[in-house]
């Protein structure tokens, strides 16, 4: 996870901008939860009103199986309608479960046709999210398949996501960077 801050009671930092430097905000209270997805959703509203397409970004951290341990989830929802780039956050599953439970905004996402997640090789996501909360996520973009379709490879032959994006930016993350503060 690319520079995360800390929000919530363990936590130094108690703001989540859209805008915030930082990177993600890390969500362990449901007082966090409430103001970063009360943004998210501002966002998400304002990008249905002006007719756009609403994609947010996922990505789980865990034993991902039907019966796993979620540890981790990261949610990033553009959120250029309201003045920042990007709206992100990380939250601590095991702390705070219940932001995945049926009715959550969370869940609601995951199992909304009108907005497109984007994962990268997201069949042990999937089978955790179903087999730990019963979600099943609908409108994928796995860029993990997507990156073999183009290569004209096997689709299980997905590559890393940091090799992915080296080879269609041409950028590539080192992997012994330190990402945190």
């Amino acid at each position: 996870v690319l520079g995360v801050s800390r929000c919530g009671s363990r936590g130094r930092r108690h703001e989540l901008s859209a805008q915030d430097p930082a990177g993600p905000a890390f969500i362990d209270t449901a007082e966090a939860a409430s103001v970063w997805l009360a943004q998210a959703e501002e966002a998400i509203t304002v990008q249905r009103a002006q007719g756009c397409e609403v994609v947010i970004a996922v990505d789980l951290e865990g034993r991902l199986h039907l019966s796993g341990r979620l540890s981790l989830i990261q949610f990033c929802v553009d959120a250029t309608p309201l003045g920042g780039k990007k709206c992100s956050a990380v939250f601590d599953i095991l702390a705070h479960p219940e932001c995945l439970r049926r009715g959550s905004h969370l869940a609601r996402w995951l199992q909304d046709p009108n907005i497109t997640k984007t994962f990268h090789h997201c069949k042990n996501d999937n089978n955790c999210l179903f087999g730990l909360f019963g979600i099943r996520v609908v409108t994928i973009w796995d860029t993990g398949i997507g990156d073999a379709v183009i290569r004209g490879a096997n689709p299980n032959s997905s590559r890393g996501l940091g090799i992915v994006i080296g080879t269609f930016t041409g950028e590539y993350i080192p992997k012994n960077v330190d990402w945190t503060d």
